[in-house]
């Protein structure tokens, strides 16, 4: 049972580092590159967009970083560093942007701000933490399956 544990936060941490290039990085760029709808439908799209990677997120990445910490004792330093990037995203820069982004919605004018580089970077910055943690998951379970 513990090795399935292991493996799925394993999994996880590659499936969500996906999620987040698919739907945050390139998706949400994408999106703009439309020429049909206007800024108000796209922006309303990216709330539901973001509202969903999100909710994803927070069940995928604690879950990840959790099973491997247990599993794999030697990557808790790694796992502890990837959910601080994680928390950081979620609490700091996300009620930023969805702040800036329902005063759009809104027809408000919203202060130029370096809000969305900071989001690229943490995203980023989580999708490689969670490449790096699975990887070193799996190098982790295949060496102590080859010890066997």
């Amino acid at each position: 049972m513990r090795r399935f544990l292991d493996c799925a936060g394993v999994g996880m941490s590659f499936f969500a580092s996906g999620l987040v290039v698919g739907l945050s990085l390139i998706a949400a760029a994408v999106k703009f590159t439309a020429t049909r709808p206007d800024l108000l439908d796209l922006l309303d799209v990216g709330r539901v967009q973001f509202a969903a990677l999100h909710m994803a997120e927070w069940i995928l990445v604690p879950a990840a970083c959790t099973l491997l910490a247990i599993g794999v004792p030697r990557l808790r330093m790694a796992t502890a560093v990837t959910a601080a990037c994680f928390l950081v995203k979620a609490l700091l820069l996300q009620p930023a942007l969805h702040a800036r982004m329902v005063a759009r919605l809104a027809d408000q004018s919203v202060p130029e701000s370096n809000i969305h580089v900071t989001y690229v970077v943490a995203s980023v910055t989580l999708v490689l933490l969670l490449l790096a943690q699975g990887s070193f998951g799996m190098y982790a379970l295949s060496s102590h399956t080859s010890e066997k």
